[in-house]
Formats: structure tokens, C-alpha cells, sequence
């Protein structure tokens, strides 16, 4: 488990902790609770949710409702959380893209053939097999890639490095492959206009879905850890409230070539996982993942300010 998801757990089993001495911080977070859904809610009892929550961290059993919390910390200098990441082909099923918004975001992710064909992901990984053994016509495209200013000399070193050191995956054939927004702009303008043009018209809908997912949002809550200084400041909102948060402001694409919906950040997952053995298991480096920062939440006028606490032990 990488840093801070194991900091991420801590903080989820404190506040669990917080919830069932029902004292001090955890008594006001069940207080405000009361206050956001206007219910009367005694004998609250806290635990980790099930697989099938998967949008909420810990849930909440009180007399007469079942409530979610999703936990996001923060510190200032490091204001982000990865929400949701996912294969391209399943955005394509669950969110009915256009067939055009579909062929953007594989160049976005590199899940393409060599002429920049979008391929289904297993078939991907299919061909990817298949050429995986013959390291010279890999060296050949990335010359060719460089060549035509998809990749700068910096990025082909160090793909040449992880050939050198891994070995071909389906990971490093898409990211030798991927295009920024900015890069599928030059090369056609109708594809950036329609993906610009889809999560316009779709913004709410896909907040909405990264953050809340298929949980009802009158009984989903956002509880922000603020952590500086050694100390935890603990903020909450409603779910509601979150998703208006996030889905303000325009879809445009960053600077860097990735999209801005709202306040949210749609990018390309990092890491090119592997074996020993060199057998892939997991082609991460191939998903679109959805980034925020938990501080547009602790600046929003209807979040509540809890308490504050001395912070315990962090990795």
C-alpha cells in the first residue's frame, strides 16, 4: 500500500474511532450530521464500508438511518485526492459516449494501434503480446514518434530506459502512444471540440458520478482532514453541496494537455505495473483517473468547521 493511501486508512480508523466514543470531535461530527439531515439520530455506531460502497469510507448505523462519510485529508502543500480511476472502454459503456469522445480519450490514454486507431483494451493487450519480443520494431516507433514531435528526447530515454529494464508491456506501449489534449488538437480539431462539447453538456452528471457514484447523496456526507502543522482540522459537507462545488466553472483543457471539468481534473493514471516474471497483471498506466483538491471544499461558505485536534502518529 503506497504512503498515503496507509495515511488515508489512519484517518478513516481514527474518525471510526472519533464516531463510537461518541466524545470531544466524534460527538460533533454525529451533531452536525443531525443538523445536515434533520433527523434525530441516537445510538451511532461507525465502521469501514463494504466493497459495494465503494464511493463512501465509513458507514454510519444510527437508530433510524444508515449514513455514508467519504473521507478526503489534505495537506496544503501536497492539495489533492485521486476520486476514481477506470478503463476508457467502461466510460464508453457506463457514460454512452459519442463515438468521438471515445476514439479522444484513447489517444488521450495511448490504448491505440500504431496508426492511432482506438483498439477494445484486451485487444490491446493482445497486440501488445504480440509484439512484445521484438524490442527493435518498439525502438523503431519511438524514433518515428520522436521524430514527428509526439515525444520529446527526455520521454523517449526514458521509455528506452524502462524497454531496457521491464521490457515491453501493454503499460509502455500506451504510454509511448498517449497524446495530450493539446497534441490531439493540432492533429484534429473536431475530436477536442466534441470531448469539450460532451462534458459541457454532461458536467453535473459526471461530478456527480466520480464523487457520489451510485449512493443516494442525501445520506452520502464529505468529511475534509486538514492537516498542518501537526494538526487535524476536521470540515464537513453534504454531498449535495460537494458536487455544486466541483462542478463549477468551465470545461477547458489545461495547460498540460490534460481537461478541466469544473473543479475536477480528468488525467492519465501513472505507473506501469509488472511482475518478476515480467507478466502483466494490471495495465493501470492505460486508465483515465479523476483528481480534486479538498481545500475547495474547506473554503465553500455552507462547509462546517468541526474542531480541530493535535494529529496522531503520520507515516
Amino acid at each position: 500500500m503506497a504512503k498515503p493511501a496507509r495515511r488515508g486508512a489512519k484517518i478513516e480508523d481514527r474518525v471510526i474511532t472519533l464516531i463510537n466514543e461518541n466524545t470531544g470531535i466524534g460527538a460533533k461530527i454525529v451533531s452536525y450530521l443531525k443538523q445536515l439531515t434533520g433527523r434525530d439520530l441516537t445510538s451511532c455506531s461507525a465502521q469501514k464500508t463494504g466493497k459495494s460502497e465503494r464511493k463512501a469510507d465509513i458507514k454510519v448505523n444510527c437508530n433510524n438511518a444508515t449514513l455514508y462519510i467519504s473521507v478526503k485529508s489534505y495537506e496544503p502543500k501536497a492539495d489533492y485526492n485521486h476520486v476514481e480511476r477506470g478503463y476508457v472502454d467502461d466510460y464508453r459503456n457506463k457514460w454512452n459516449l459519442p463515438e468521438s469522445v471515445y476514439k479522444a480519450l484513447k489517444l488521450f490514454v495511448g490504448e491505440v494501434d500504431e496508426k492511432g486507431t482506438p483498439l477494445p483494451r484486451l485487444q490491446f493487450v493482445d497486440k501488445a503480446k504480440e509484439i512484445s519480443s521484438n524490442v527493435d520494431l518498439i525502438i523503431n516507433e519511438l524514433n518515428e514518434r520522436a521524430r514527428q514531435g509526439l515525444i520529446d528526447e527526455n520521454e523517449k530515454r526514458e521509455l528506452m530506459k524502462e524497454v531496457e529494464k521491464k521490457g515491453v508491456t501493454p503499460g509502455l506501449i500506451g504510454k509511448m502512444r498517449r497524446l495530450t489534449f493539446n497534441q490531439i488538437n493540432h492533429i484534429d480539431e473536431q475530436l477536442v471540440r466534441d470531448v469539450l462539447s460532451f462534458f459541457k453538456q454532461n458536467k453535473k452528471f459526471v461530478v456527480k458520478n466520480i464523487l457520489v457514484g451510485d449512493l443516494n447523496e442525501d445520506c452520502l456526507f464529505f468529511l475534509v482532514v486538514k492537516i498542518e502543522r501537526n494538526t487535524c482540522c476536521y470540515y464537513i459537507a453534504g454531498a449535495s453541496r460537494v458536487i455544486e462545488i466541483y462542478s463549477q466553472g468551465e470545461v477547458t483543457i489545461s495547460k498540460e494537455g490534460s481537461l478541466l471539468i469544473g473543479k475536477v481534473e480528468l488525467q492519465r493514471k501513472g505507473g506501469n505495473r509488472w511482475t518478476k516474471e515480467r507478466k502483466w497483471w494490471d495495465v493501470a498506466a492505460n486508465q483515465i483517473q479523476f483528481k480534486i483538491s479538498p481545500s475547495e471544499i474547506t473554503r465553500d461558505f455552507n462547509t462546517v468547521m468541526i474542531d480541530c485536534e493535535m494529529c496522531y502518529e503520520q507515516e
